[in-house]
């Protein structure tokens, strides 16, 4: 009997969320993104060996982002590095907690004994959307930040029906909500949309003054927590806590005077924002991915939610009285989806958002009820039509950011024999992450980053600002060999990759699995670098 009642416990559903999740990434198991090549690995490394100051902007801007969530993953590469499906379980595994806490979510929504099918297809279409999928196991963090945000969403929501509630709910969603933000910013856009809904509708969801206070204090604290320290240093060497964002205020001379962010897919025109989730629907990467991919489910949602809310409007003479729950619910999901819209549009992001439309389908189309045999027959069809439409993004997330060759190490490179106090130069980028495993844990090798212009930036930083000081510094205080690493995704990489031979390198690619990178080392020093 107890096995029994095992297999009806939370624990159970807990378990299979994270073993299912696991399973799937030791079956595609290394994470090939340029993010991880670029500054998740170095970053985690910098910080375990006390090199945020001395390096000089091998990863770009990324080099200063907060490395705290990069570090689980960095101490699985030190200690298991030859355990390639174990590292991939781990990884996987943050995606089934995200989507046990979103199954904690649906339950409030739906009942456990005789919903069952209802909970069933809300967590399918949860868990094939492409914005899920494509970074479950993978190092963005995006899966990690996405999971505190739904705790404390699950915590507000759980106890917005109730009459006398504890300020320790308020603790500690906003504390998790502002460790969220501090660990990375992208999260901004449901850390506002929550703050919004509390003051905007305070009376309506029965939120004292006192629980926002809680709230949005505790929700500093969390944030100070995982980013103070990082704040303070950012601060003390380049005058601005938040470097590099937020430029013009603080006027860093080591970044352009500009408040920088992704803005890439924002500048649209507003006929193209009304109707962005129908070119979601095509087989596209423009407006909102750096990759190619279609979904649909965002489309169907946008039309459910319009008709939803002019219906409810309808019912209720345009008052809005409703459940707080389901105030809570909407009203997160159209504050996220705005701000989401206006600050990055960017479809990673968005996990939440897209799993939220998965338990607004899943509500909108079981609540539609047909008595006509023939009537019900054919919207049954067209809902298992529709289903398999939803769940067609899965194909997609395969050839994002996956790479199954190799099967030795999780992380592979060829052993390089770096010379004392060498000065690494970085050409182009990502290539910061082999400069950091030739490296290892020695103190004695500088890294400089160069070409650091991008789609980001109107212009090369490191040439423009205080940053250029920096590097010829290094340059002409440095007493041992110089090598270069170079990415062939910088788009004059063949150009310096000649001058770097005429000027006397040695220069071929790096055997490296994630990345194409050249490497160039003196020809007096070829075999002592790279044993040849």
């Amino acid at each position: 009997m107890r096995i029994c009642r095992f297999f009806y416990s939370q624990w159970f559903i807990f378990l299979l969320f994270v073993i299912v999740c696991g399973t799937k990434q030791m079956i595609f198991p290394y994470d090939n993104a340029w993010d991880l090549v670029n500054y998740h690995y170095y970053n985690a490394w910098a910080f375990s060996n006390d090199r945020l100051g001395y390096d000089i902007a091998p990863a770009t801007l990324h080099t200063y982002f907060n490395p705290l969530m990069d570090l689980p993953f960095y101490w699985m590469i030190q200690y298991w590095n030859d355990y390639p499906h174990l590292i991939a379980f781990m990884q996987g595994a943050w995606s089934g907690l995200l989507l046990f806490v979103f199954y904690k979510i649906v339950l409030l929504f739906f009942d456990v004994t005789s919903e069952k099918i209802k909970i069933l297809l809300t967590i399918m279409i949860a868990a094939t959307g492409f914005s899920f999928l494509s970074q479950v196991g993978t190092t963005t963090n995006e899966i990690q930040v996405s999971f505190l945000i739904l705790c404390g969403f699950y915590l507000i929501a759980r106890n917005i029906e109730r009459t006398e509630r504890s300020l320790k709910i308020w603790v500690i969603s906003g504390a998790l909500m502002g460790a969220a933000l501090g660990f990375k910013p992208t999260v901004v856009t449901y850390c506002c949309a929550m703050g919004l809904i509390l003051i905007l509708f305070a009376k309506q969801l029965g939120v004292s003054s006192k629980e926002i206070i809680f709230f949005a204090l505790f929700g500093l604290i969390g944030y100070l927590s995982v980013n103070g320290y990082f704040m303070v240093r950012l601060y003390n060497l380049f005058g601005n806590p938040f470097f590099p964002f937020l430029n013009k205020i603080f006027h860093s001379p080591y970044f352009i005077d500009d408040n920088f962010r992704d803005a890439r897919y924002t500048d649209i025109s507003w006929i193209k924002k009304i109707f962005l989730p129908f070119y979601f629907s095509s087989y596209t990467k423009r407006y909102v991915s750096e990759v190619w991919f279609h979904d649909f489910r965002f489309a169907i949602a946008y039309v459910v939610l319009i008709v939803s809310l002019i219906k409810w409007g309808y019912q209720s003479k345009f008052r809005f009285v409703t459940k707080r729950l389901d105030l809570l619910f909407y009203a997160f999901i159209f504050s996220s989806y705005l701000i989401w819209l206006n600050v990055f549009s960017i479809i990673r992001y968005a996990i939440i958002l897209e799993m939220f439309s998965a338990l607004v389908l899943v509500r909108f189309f079981t609540s539609i009820r047909i008595k006509n045999t023939i009537g019900y027959t054919v919207f049954g069809t067209l809902e298992i039509i529709g289903l398999f439409v939803l769940i067609s993004a899965v194909p997609e997330y395969i050839r994002v950011w996956q790479e199954v060759s190799g099967k030795q190490k999780y992380i592979e490179m060829e052993k390089i024999h770096l010379p004392d106090n060498a000065l690494i130069k970085l050409y182009g980028f990502p290539s910061a992450m082999p400069a950091a495993l030739a490296i290892g844990d020695r103190h004695d090798i500088k890294l400089v980053g160069y070409a650091n212009r991008s789609y980001r930036i109107p212009e090369d930083f490191m040439e423009v600002t205080a940053f250029r000081h920096l590097r010829n510094e290094a340059e002409q205080n440095h007493q041992g060999a110089e090598i270069a690493l170079v990415s062939s995704l910088w788009g004059n990489a063949d150009e310096r990759l000649k001058q770097l031979r005429y000027t006397g390198m040695y220069c071929r690619l790096l055997q490296f699995r994630l990345w194409q990178i050249n490497i160039c080392v003196p020809k007096t020093l070829k075999s002592e670098i790279l044993g040849e």
